[in-house]
């Protein structure tokens, strides 16, 4: 049996790993749409797509970020010089089973078969738990998503607690230094073209890191464009990176209401890219009431690193013994639109609900609709598969009553079915034998 690889395919950088041992350095996630060529080769086009992963779905609209992400996995099996077939692939904890399904699509348009899924905080905390087993809050902010979980490897095995998280990163943060940076110059933008705004985009990163690493203000000659110069304060830094990533820390206090008790000792442990920033780190060392663990780890790599593990794990067959995870909302549609929730969310997978729900007019048969998501009306969620089921002769409204029952099981595979008492169940298989840990 061939070997499993570890891809943490990334908003900013990706990378590929075997076991305990990372076979490329960090490959920039920038596409040239026109020769379709990937990584460091194009990282200085200004026509190349950059930070697609954020819209990758199946619609139509996310065709491009399928596209996009399966160049940049061939150019990490390139670099890698392996003969790479089967991998598991690390995603947003928050993103939905769409994107995930759009995810492994890439994944199979570059030649690669996609044997699991892994939750970016997760595979984080099997690395950090390598060498300290502890209860801990991982705090993932990349570039364009942000999660945060809570994972208990106390005890040897990898627990999920709790988790959420949202399209929220470094490039979000980026985007309002420029704005502030425009706003506080005068620059008028409607008199630049394309090329001067891509290099003012550029300017105003490098003023960004600047700032991060002197921690004094720095200075910005914009003469370039019309205006004079212009300083950005430690102050005025954190105040932009304050409103920028406020949700992060409301996630974050939530996830860690849900699932630690007050009181008890937890491990912050920062991973991604842009908590990098060192006043970053002392914000949410101070909103979380706890300072970050050590940087033992490479935030930039720690997520390819426990996707490498974890792709280990299930070569070695013990993936689905050692690593356990909660579930997203699941809901199903009523006569009035509405939602009704059957599996809550952060719910411990294997899980099994059931529910029993009536025909609201006199029909042979009744269609129930299966969502994802726990918002009130159904057609807020995300719609995930469908069932109908025949009563076999006409049935008066209110009087066709159902059982439906959802499953998932500890691979992720979802089953949803619906019978009348004492015959046969119609049942709708959503495949994700995929493992979506």
């Amino acid at each position: 049996m061939s070997k499993i690889y570890g891809i943490d395919l990334g908003t900013t950088n990706s990378v590929l790993g075997l076991g305990d041992q990372l076979l490329t350095g960090l490959v920039p996630s920038v596409v040239d749409l026109r020769t379709g060529n990937a990584g460091n080769d194009v990282l200085e086009e200004m026509s190349a797509a950059r930070s697609f992963k954020c819209d990758i779905s199946l619609s139509k609209e996310g065709q491009l970020s399928v596209s996009a992400s399966s160049r940049v996995l061939r150019q990490l099996v390139k670099e890698s010089g392996e003969n790479v077939e089967r991998v598991v692939i690390s995603v947003p904890a928050y993103f939905s089973d769409n994107q995930r399904q759009a995810t492994i699509k890439a994944a199979q348009l570059a030649g690669l078969d996609v044997v699991g899924l892994i939750n970016e905080p997760t595979a984080a905390a099997i690395y950090a738990s390598k060498s300290r087993q502890a209860l801990s809050l991982v705090f993932d902010l990349g570039g364009g998503t942000f999660d945060v979980s809570v994972v208990d490897s106390r005890f040897g095995d990898y627990d999920v607690q709790a988790t959420d998280g949202c399209i929220l990163g470094g490039d979000n943060f980026d985007a309002n230094i420029r704005r502030w940076v425009i706003k506080e110059a005068g620059i008028k933008v409607h008199h630049l073209n394309q090329e001067d705004l891509v290099r003012l985009k550029w300017e105003c990163s490098k003023l960004k890191i600047r700032v991060q690493q002197s921690r004094h203000a720095e200075e910005l000659d914009l003469t370039t464009y019309g205006a004079g110069r212009i300083l950005l304060s430690p102050d005025t830094y954190k105040e932009i990176m304050k409103l920028t990533f406020a949700e992060t820390i409301i996630k974050a206090k939530k996830v860690l209401g849900e699932a630690v008790p007050v009181g008890e000792r937890f491990d912050l442990v920062m991973v991604g890219g842009s908590t990098r920033c060192p006043f970053l780190r002392e914000w949410v060392a101070e909103e979380m009431g706890q300072d970050p663990v050590p940087l033992f780890y490479d935030p930039d790599k720690i997520v390819a690193q426990g996707a490498a593990l974890y792709a280990q794990m299930i070569y070695d067959g013990t993936a689905q013994v050692r690593v356990s995870d909660v579930t997203k909302a699941l809901s199903i549609e009523m006569s009035d639109g509405s939602a009704r929730v059957l599996v809550q969310r952060n719910s411990k997978i294997p899980v099994q609900e059931t529910t029993i729900v009536y025909n609201s007019v006199a029909s042979d048969k009744i269609q129930l609709n299966l969502y994802q998501g726990d918002r009130l009306l159904a057609s807020q969620n995300e719609l995930i598969g469908s069932l109908t089921y025949n009563y076999g002769s006409v049935i008066p409204a209110g009087e066709g009553e159902v059982i439906v029952e959802i499953t998932i099981e500890v691979d992720g595979t979802i089953r949803f079915s619906c019978k009348e008492l004492l015959k046969a169940p119609v049942e709708v298989v959503l495949d994700r034998t995929k493992t979506s840990i």
